[in-house]
């Protein structure tokens, strides 16, 4: 039985698939949606590891909050936090970027040819 392999995002589906589940169309090899969704989940990944570097850089004011002990529980516990969000974000919008870079590619018109 035939495979097919998405351009954009690699993954492998069995012949007859209309689409991909990132918005590539195998039938009318249209890759406008996938480039739509990986926008999207570029922006996405953006906005977490900023949300993340917020979190880091207010890291001072969450140990002036309360009593040491507890002061410093809720700074490890945003540390954490902080942390996850940072990677977390940048894997994500790493991954969109390339799969939007895919994306693009297929869209280009191809070169003109020179007539003599």
């Amino acid at each position: 039985m035939s495979r097919l392999a998405c351009p954009v995002c690699a993954h492998v589906w069995p012949e007859g698939t209309a689409s991909c589940a990132c918005g590539y169309d195998f039938t009318t090899r249209d890759p406008r949606l996938a480039i739509e969704r990986c926008t999207r989940e570029a922006r996405r990944g953006n906005a977490v590891w900023r949300r993340g570097l917020i979190a880091l850089v207010c890291l001072p004011i969450t140990f002036s909050i309360g009593a040491l002990p507890t002061g410093m529980m809720l700074a490890m516990a945003q540390f954490g936090l902080a942390t996850v969000w940072i990677v977390q974000g940048l894997v994500r919008a790493d991954v969109a970027n390339r799969k939007l870079a895919a994306a693009k590619e297929l869209i280009q018109l191809p070169p003109a040819r020179v007539l003599r």
